[in-house]
């Protein structure tokens, strides 16, 4: 997508500053409120934002639009479980996340069961972390 605009109520913005570090995004920050304008805005950044902030609101050309979660988010966070399979360094295996419950967020990992709820949802676990075999 194009030209989004997303508005958070909250002054706390470290979080969504580490998933935009590679965005070309315009921060504007008013009272209570910041503004967020993305020149481009793939549908997994728009997701994340939404995981890390329920309430944000999200603007196409001034008409507001909420991102849908699919049903399953494959490769889009890891697990915060470091006895998945999908955290062992040397195993290939694209983390997986169904999606319980929409509001608040609840994902349950598809490869070792582990729940996790808006609370545990972190940058730091939105930042995929893949590895590249040597061959």
């Amino acid at each position: 997508m194009e030209n989004v605009t997303v508005v958070l109520h909250t002054q706390k913005i470290e979080p969504v500053l580490k998933l935009l570090e590679n965005s070309e995004a315009t921060i504007q920050k008013k009272q209570q409120e910041v503004r967020i304008t993305l020149k481009q805005a793939p549908n997994e950044l728009l997701l994340k934002i939404l995981l890390l902030y329920e309430d944000a609101k999200f603007y196409v050309d001034s008409e507001e639009f909420t991102p849908e979660f699919p049903g399953v988010l494959s490769g889009f966070m890891n697990c915060p479980n470091a006895n998945c399979v999908t955290s062992q360094p040397r195993e290939p295996v694209k983390p997986e996340f169904v999606v319980v419950r929409k509001s608040p967020p609840l994902l349950q990992c598809s490869y070792c069961g582990r729940y996790v709820p808006k609370e545990a949802i972190t940058p730091e676990l939105l930042t995929l972390k893949r590895f590249v075999p040597p061959w």
